[in-house]
């Protein structure tokens, strides 16, 4: 993970959107929950998904942007077990 743009107690997170792409990186500072990611373009769902942390290597997910979607930015959601947010942050396309 080359940028950090999210942090906090728990989760640092590089997320970036190009034309035909979205990719999230994060470490997660708490390794044996797993984590419920979502990845949207306007109301269209990229990727909705658990993803168990990699204390060791971290993580990451790339979803495509369809061509057809709407919207200039992508938004970021990753939850905890029981459902606290830790992680709203957005992305312009590039």
């Amino acid at each position: 993970m080359s940028t950090v743009t999210h942090a906090n107690e728990r989760l640092l997170a590089n997320l970036g959107a190009e034309a035909d792409k979205v990719t999230l990186q994060f470490f997660s500072l708490d390794p044996v929950s797993p984590l419920q990611v979502t990845l949207k373009r306007g109301d269209k769902v990229l990727y909705d998904g658990k993803v168990i942390p990699d204390p060791k290597n971290g993580n990451t997910v790339v979803a495509p942007i369809p061509a057809d979607g709407s919207g200039d930015r992508v938004l970021a959601v990753v939850k905890d077990a029981s459902g606290k947010e830790l992680l709203h942050t957005e992305a312009a396309l590039r």
